[in-house]
């Protein structure tokens, strides 16, 4: 009894806490509330693009069947050009509480993000926002090594080819080539 009563105040705890705003998430109690979603079941992987992006919001969002993403954000600065902030690292998905979640996992204060997905149009916020960004699915779909594309669940090409990433944006090729 004591047991359950003690799993019951920790799954409370967790959702008030992360009803109350909190952007900053504790890891380990999101691991023993959440369940997790398998990656390479997900249609989330693939290029997302903001259709209008602001400064300081998620511009480009790339999620890959291995856990990992490249997300670049707009500065949020004076000058009328800014270097956006680009990001890489790792990214778990889960549900909890009738949401769905991605979490990044690596930066210094972990940023969770619920989201929705419908066809080809992801709505995300930051869980202690009350503002939605929505992105659509991006064609091409960047990538910075062929790897990259591979590890987006791409619709396979035409023919019996490769994936190539010139100019960081994925394109099939229906020709061999004879070395890499």
């Amino acid at each position: 009894m004591l047991r359950a009563s003690s799993s019951i105040l920790l799954l409370v705890s967790s959702v008030l806490m992360a009803a109350c705003g909190g952007g900053n998430v504790d890891e380990e109690a999101v691991a023993e509330t959440a369940a997790p979603i398998i990656l390479g079941e997900a249609t989330l992987p693939g290029t997302w693009r903001a259709t209008s992006p602001e400064a300081g919001d998620l511009a480009t969002l790339v999620l890959e069947t291995d856990g990992t993403y490249h997300a670049v954000t707009l500065a949020n600065c004076a000058h009328p050009v800014c270097a956006p902030t680009i990001e890489k690292g790792r990214y778990q998905l889960y549900r909890q509480g009738g949401g769905t979640y991605f979490l990044f996992s690596d930066r210094r204060d972990l940023e969770r993000y619920q989201y929705t997905l419908r066809d080809d149009v992801l709505r995300l916020r930051l869980a202690q926002s009350r503002e939605w960004v929505t992105l659509g699915r991006s064609e091409p779909a960047w990538c910075e090594v062929r790897q990259d594309c591979m590890l987006q669940n791409l619709p396979p090409g035409p023919c019996s080819g490769f994936w190539a990433c010139p100019a960081n944006a994925c394109e099939f090729s229906c020709v061999i080539p004879l070395s890499e």
